[in-house]
């Protein structure tokens, strides 16, 4: 479809917004944060919304807090209030298809508990246990900064599965599997090994979860091993495997499960001479493995010859420059894998040194200002081929944008980085999107602007549609300005986006669905 041809039927869509909008407002907002909001999923259709928020006081000890639930034409199936202390917080939520999971932590008894809602609203009983002091110290950490946990994931229709640090004999990880009735089905702790054992959920399907694990030798050690740990839906392990070859390291950054128990793994590969956490990759790497855990292949594709030879100069230059986060693949109708990536690098901030900088000559300023700064580049794509060979190269060129780091960033890898800055928002990427048969992916970012004396913002929408049949990917984008204290925009039902604004000053949620080509 041609650009012209793309921009006139935006044009037509957005004349008619005000008729076909399908809106919602949610009032008495407290407290908004991307914490309290998600998105009803059954498979890859958007079934509808669910919303968490203080609504107000109700005595020096409790506060009351409301659970809406919307379908994905914003109207409303379910609502309910609860009451709970007032030092209570949600973490993070997640729903299976069936229910939403809710995890919550009372700051004062150091308890975390979880309660499930299902499509209807009722809610379930509390299930609750003690915080151990490094869940403690995280989730304080989460909190103070807004920042988006990430411990709590649907694994199937019947169960979640939240993840969390623990000592037994050594530093290790649990996890626990909630039914859909709020209850503590099981319990998996993983092997305390020598040094820091951690883990991570990276992918499941009705039959198992895999774990990403990684041990180092201490808690400040930047030399970590990797493997992947298998874990059955009754909480025994099915199989591990080193995530090794005998030249590389290797770091998956996403895994695809198939209908069929074959897992694909794509991340990136480094000297195994180098310690992996510090050292720059030399490539991508997809690892396909049956469902016994045995290696099927490996494919190897350097930044150096195969993805260079696909760049134009300008876009070599920019790629040894930046390192790539890959948020999502996709493996479409086709077989080709989509991976999904966008560029970051840290590097010194000039207005953080000069504030430093005024503060130790005068002796009298006080300054938080970090010496360093994010820039986010531009999304990076690579399409492989059924078998994982290299089949394209699509870089999306986009406005540069520097986010101020914080202190801590400093002494951060540039790896652990990635899951900070995707943690707490950072990036531009927002969602990826597919059809019932993956014949169609899309993938969509925002670019915002505030312009210099106005009171709002203007956010560009960008959408990039990866069609079968198709050379190349089609991009359509979209602006939208706002007054609000804050826009977010969501994926919504096919042609619509979810566009949801808080504004502070009357503490309202106000969500419409616009209309969208892609």
């Amino acid at each position: 479809m041609k650009m012209n041809k793309i921009l006139s039927m935006l044009a037509l869509l957005l004349l008619t917004t005000v008729a076909l909008a399908q809106k919602y407002t949610m009032e008495d907002v407290g407290r908004y944060s991307l914490r309290d909001a998600g998105t009803i999923m059954e498979g890859n259709v958007i079934k509808g919304y669910f919303y968490f928020y203080y609504t107000e006081k109700t005595s020096r000890k409790t506060a009351n807090y409301q659970i809406v639930v919307l379908d994905n034409n914003l109207k409303e199936t379910a609502s309910e209030t609860i009451e709970e202390s007032r030092y209570v917080s949600m973490l993070e939520a997640s729903y299976n298809g069936v229910s939403v999971l809710f995890k919550f932590y009372d700051t004062k008894e150091k308890k975390v508990y979880y309660r499930t809602m299902d499509e209807n609203g009722r809610i379930s009983n509390k299930e609750e246990r003690d915080a151990n002091k490094y869940e403690t110290a995280a989730y304080l950490q989460s909190l103070s900064k807004e920042l988006k946990n990430a411990n709590v994931n649907s694994v199937s229709k019947d169960y979640f599965v939240d993840m969390y640090t623990y000592k037994d004999k050594g530093y290790t990880y649990k996890m626990d599997c909630i039914d859909n009735d709020g209850v503590l089905a099981w319990s998996y702790t993983a092997d305390a090994a020598k040094g820091v054992n951690t883990g991570g959920y990276l992918a499941s399907n009705k039959d198992r979860i895999l774990i990403l694990e990684a041990n180092s030798k201490s808690i400040l050690s930047r030399d970590y091993t990797f493997k992947i740990v298998s874990v059955d839906m009754r909480g025994e392990k099915e199989y591990e495997f080193d995530l090794n070859t005998s030249k590389y390291n290797l770091l998956p950054h996403n895994a695809v499960i198939s209908d069929n128990g074959e897992t694909t793994l794509l991340g990136e590969y480094y000297d195994i001479k180098e310690k992996s956490m510090k050292s720059e990759s030399l490539g991508v790497f997809v690892r396909k493995v049956d469902s016994n855990g045995e290696t099927i292949s490996d494919n190897f594709i350097s930044w150096s010859k195969d993805i260079s030879a696909k760049l134009t100069p300008a876009q070599r230059k920019e790629v040894r420059s930046y390192s790539i986060y890959f948020h999502n693949i996709e493996i479409t109708s086709t077989g080709d894998i989509i991976a999904i990536g966008e560029q970051f690098k840290k590097q010194v901030s000039a207005g953080g040194t000069a504030l430093k900088m005024l503060g130790n000559m005068s002796g009298a300023v006080s300054t938080s200002a970090s010496n360093f700064e994010i820039k986010i580049g531009d999304m990076f794509m690579i399409t492989l081929n059924s078998d994982a060979t290299l089949k394209n190269v699509d870089v999306i060129e986009k406005l540069p944008r520097r986010v101020n780091a914080g202190e801590g960033y400093g002494l951060v890898s540039k790896h652990l980085l990635a899951k900070l800055m995707d943690a707490e928002g950072y990036f531009d990427y927002s969602f990826t999107q597919t059809n019932e048969d993956k014949s169609i992916v899309s993938i969509g970012y925002t670019e915002k602007n505030r312009e210099k004396g106005k009171i709002f913002a203007t956010t560009k929408f960008n959408v990039i549609t990866y069609a079968a049949g198709d050379s190349e990917p089609s991009v359509d984008n979209v602006e939208f300005e706002t007054e609000a204290t804050d826009m977010r925009i969501s994926p919504a039902k096919p042609g619509y986006l979810l566009i949801s604004e808080y504004f502070k000053k009357s503490n309202t949620v106000e969500l419409r669905l616009e209309p969208i080509n892609f």
